[in-house]
């Protein structure tokens, strides 16, 4: 019996199976797409389904349909999550198959259809970070409040016939855009007054902004889908995220409008700021506009490597990282290394401005 089963793998299975292949190549990148669609709205159905559990005749329509042998015992949610579990197991059966593949010109058919399926979720990965960053930054701006210029600076003089037009800023809706990315985001204190104050900082790949979080009104998340870890993400918003207001301080910064110092043991010692480094802003013309210094909770946390020398102000230093709140939109190797990732980035030309 187990010779004749060797026997068919080996000739029937196999034409079948290159045939299949042939076929399945074809259709390969309509089948992906579709599957990447399920993927990238799975938790919009998780949270429809949700609204529709609160209605008693959905609920009941549910149970009647759990009784269905065809079910196999398995409730709604089970059912839904079966297409995305599915596409994470084809590149593991295309594998086992190649290995049990003896025909050359067959494995090699199997190969090239294991590389457009691995290619897939790699695609649905960018896909899936980057709905996951575009949500995040929805979810800042609808809850970031730009400060007035009156509040600002409260002694500033305005002639009453602009200030109707100037008690709202005209930059708050500048955060969402399709290409911006947030790097990190995370809490710091700020030593601008002479004490330390916490700060709410988003680090994006073109600025970095500081706010001051406030308690917001929340609603309440889905218990469907707030235990939902993607296998595509890094990371996600927590909760307590979703529910708070930032007040932005002062201005944005861009990215290449400033330096960092690394403050040194000895110089810590001095003046008493431990773990602690300084952010300096300066305008198109080289002129020094805003200082922020800011403290990590130890060393470790900053990531600051004692081997390295003392840096003269105004150079750039050897990347360090940042302790930041645990459970924030996203969790690197290194929290808050926006030194590592602003050293990578080229400068404009001031004439180039």
């Amino acid at each position: 019996m187990v010779t004749a089963g060797k026997k068919f793998w080996g000739l029937g299975v196999k034409g079948r199976l290159a045939a299949s292949v042939v076929k399945t190549s074809s259709e390969a990148n309509s089948v992906s797409q579709a599957y990447h669609c399920y993927a990238l709205n799975y938790i919009n159905a998780l949270n429809y389904l949700e609204t529709l559990r609160r209605h008693v005749e959905f609920c009941e329509f549910e149970k009647w349909c759990n009784r269905d042998p065809r079910c196999k015992k398995l409730q709604l949610t089970d059912l839904l999550v079966a297409p995305v579990q599915h596409i994470m197991k084809v590149p593991l059966i295309l594998k086992e198959v190649e290995s049990r593949t003896e025909e050359p010109s067959e494995r090699e058919l199997i190969t090239q259809i294991l590389e457009v399926e691995e290619n897939s979720i790699r695609e649905l990965d960018d896909k899936m970070k980057w709905l996951k960053n575009f949500e995040r930054l929805l979810e800042i701006q609808r809850n970031i409040v730009w400060p007035s210029v009156f509040e600002l600076d409260p002694k500033i003089y305005v002639p009453e016939f602009l200030k109707p037009a100037l008690t709202r800023q005209p930059c708050d809706r500048i955060i969402v855009s399709p290409r911006r990315q947030i790097i990190n985001e995370g809490l710091l204190q700020i030593w601008d007054s002479g004490k330390p104050q916490e700060m709410y900082v988003v680090l994006f790949d073109d600025m970095l902004l500081l706010t001051r979080r406030k308690k917001g009104l929340s609603k309440k998340k889905s218990s469907l889908s707030k235990n939902w870890a993607s296998s595509f993400s890094r990371g996600s918003t927590s909760s307590n995220e979703t529910s708070m207001r930032y007040v932005v301080y002062k201005q944005p910064l861009s990215l290449d409008r400033f330096f960092i110092y690394d403050v040194s043991v000895v110089e810590s010692a001095s003046c008493r700021l431990e773990s602690a480094f300084v952010l300096v802003s300066l305008n198109r013309f080289q002129q020094v506009v805003t200082i922020h210094t800011f403290q990590a909770p130890s060393d470790q946390a900053k990531g600051n490597n004692s081997t390295n020398p003392s840096l003269a102000p105004y150079t750039l230093p050897p990347p360090f990282g940042v302790s930041f709140t645990p459970g924030c939109h996203h969790h690197p190797p290194n929290p808050f290394d926006f030194v590592a990732y602003y050293t990578t980035k080229e400068k404009p030309h001031d004439d180039a401005l």
